[in-house]
C-alpha cells in the first residue's frame, strides 16, 4: 500500500492495515471510512503544505518548506482545527475495538 496519509497520520493507516491483515474486514471497513472522511478534510491546500501544517498541529517539528511554499504563523486558527480533526478521527478509530 502507498498511503500519503502515513506521513501525517500513520496511526490511522496502521490500524486499518492491521485489521485488514488480521482478516477483521468489518473493522477494516469502518477504519477505511473514517480514514477517507479524515483524508477529505486534509485536502485544503497543496499536499506538502497540508502535511506540514497537520504535523505542526499535532506537535511535531517537520522542518521548513522550500520557497515559494510557506505555512501560516503559529497563531493561525487552522492549527486548532487540524488538531481537533485528527483527534476526532483517531478517537473514532480507537472506538472500533
Amino acid at each position: 500500500m502507498i498511503a500519503g496519509m502515513s506521513n501525517y497520520a500513520p496511526e490511522i493507516i496502521h490500524r486499518m492495515y492491521e485489521y485488514t491483515v488480521k482478516g477483521e474486514m468489518e473493522k477494516a471497513e469502518k477504519a477505511y471510512r473514517i480514514m477517507m472522511d479524515y483524508s477529505a478534510k486534509c485536502k485544503f491546500d497543496d499536499s506538502t503544505i497540508a502535511c506540514h501544517m497537520i504535523l505542526k498541529a499535532r506537535g511535531f517539528e517537520c522542518g521548513h518548506l522550500r520557497k515559494p511554499m510557506s505555512i501560516p504563523e503559529d497563531n493561525d486558527p487552522k492549527y486548532a482545527q487540524l488538531k481537533k480533526e485528527f483527534d476526532e478521527a483517531w478517537a473514532a478509530i480507537q472506538a472500533i475495538d
